[in-house]
């Protein structure tokens, strides 16, 4: 798996589901900013080998508007080729954090 360019969904016990990724800042900072700026918990944290939204620097999104963002991006792709399975320990000190 190609971890620099994966992406992340955070989902959160109340079931909120963010979309993560490396754009101008790590997607690990720019989880700790939402985490930080919304007065969240730490999530459980899965992730796709598929890359990150390519355009304008995204910092995150909600799962709802991720396919919103895919259309934006303009590379034809869809929710569909982003399989996510849960992170582990290893993955995560290698993800770009």
């Amino acid at each position: 798996m190609k971890l620099r360019s994966a992406t992340i969904r955070a989902t959160w016990p109340d079931g909120v589901q963010m979309m993560f990724g490396n754009s101008y800042r790590t997607w690990w900072d720019q989880l700790s900013e939402y985490c930080r700026q919304f007065n969240r918990t730490r999530p459980t944290i899965e992730v796709s080998s598929q890359p990150w939204i390519s355009f304008g620097g995204l910092k995150w999104c909600a799962w709802e508007d991720f396919p919103g963002q895919l259309a934006i991006e303009n590379k034809g792709r869809r929710v569909d080729e982003f399989v996510f399975r849960p992170a582990n320990r290893i993955e995560l000190n290698c993800l770009d954090r």
